[in-house]
């Protein structure tokens, strides 16, 4: 009994926590009027960022905002075949996180 219990609990607590974390996708009219309006930095300046960081090619982007921490998203696949996601600060321009998708 002990044992199911902390199981409930942990997993409610894993359902709250992920709930939290959750980003919201920037609508393009919307992240366009933000780069214009100097809020976050031009899409040409963060996509360099991610190619900076991890050659190739881009395929996909995407603008997240997570409680007003505008982050950026960039798949780059690279000369082998293998997808990165690319994270970069929309605000500052600063590489955040590079993970090899899987």
């Amino acid at each position: 009994m002990k044992t199911i219990t902390m199981k409930l609990v942990v997993g409610t607590i894993f359902t709250l926590i992920s709930g939290l974390v959750q980003a919201d996708d920037v609508r393009v009219d919307e992240a366009y009027r933000l780069a214009s309006d100097g809020i976050i930095k031009p899409f040409d300046g963060l996509n360099q960022t991610a190619l900076e960081a991890r050659r190739g090619r881009i395929m996909d982007t995407e603008l997240e905002n997570n409680r007003g921490n505008y982050v950026y998203k960039v798949t780059i696949l690279d000369s082998k075949g293998q997808e990165w996601e690319i994270k970069v600060d929309a605000v500052t321009g600063k590489l955040i996180e590079e993970e090899k998708e899987s």
